[in-house]
């Protein structure tokens, strides 16, 4: 018997670190100059990069010095880690439904930085065991598609094809 792949997104599915993403970016833009509040991350800007944020408030409010951009972003991106470490809950029903799943193999994939996806499961000790992690910030990509995708999207039609073989033979 084949057991399924369980694959999780983490922000949102199992925690919630974007309010805490929008309160550091506003924080850090705004000391540039950037005008920036936490609605506008969770409106206008949920899921961009960062980088693309800065260039949407520059091309509004003028430009800001790349080298003060690049000592804000590493400030805020320090002050993130620890108040993810700190600060950062699990959605309701998470934990009860990761134990209830414990059977089945699991990983967490996300497009951001891998160390992002696998931050969660130290101060909130979501497993019991340890989950993979894979990011596709860590992949190329193939035209507009990173590699994880493509791998999943391959990975899965093969384990449908391998669960499928079973049924056929019979």
């Amino acid at each position: 018997m084949f057991l399924p792949l369980l694959l999780f997104d983490c922000d949102g599915t199992l925690v919630d670190s974007e309010p805490l993403l929008a309160e550091e970016m506003a924080i850090g833009l705004n000391a540039v100059g950037l005008p920036f509040v936490v609605s506008d991350y969770m409106g206008e800007f949920r899921g961009a990069r960062f980088r693309r944020i800065v260039a949407e408030l520059q091309e509004r409010y003028g430009t800001v010095a790349r080298d003060q951009l690049e000592i804000m972003e590493s400030a805020m991106r320090a002050n993130l880690a620890t108040r993810l470490s700190n600060e950062l809950t699990t959605i309701d029903g998470a934990r009860e439904a990761l134990q209830q799943l414990s059977d089945y193999p699991r990983a967490v994939v996300s497009n951001g930085p891998e160390k992002r996806s696998s931050t969660p499961w130290q101060p909130l000790r979501l497993m019991a065991t340890s989950m993979a992690t894979c990011s596709a910030a860590m992949l190329p990509t193939v035209g507009s598609q990173s590699l994880v995708y493509i791998f999943m999207q391959h990975t899965i039609w093969g384990l449908t094809l391998l669960t499928a073989l079973p049924l056929m033979m019979h």
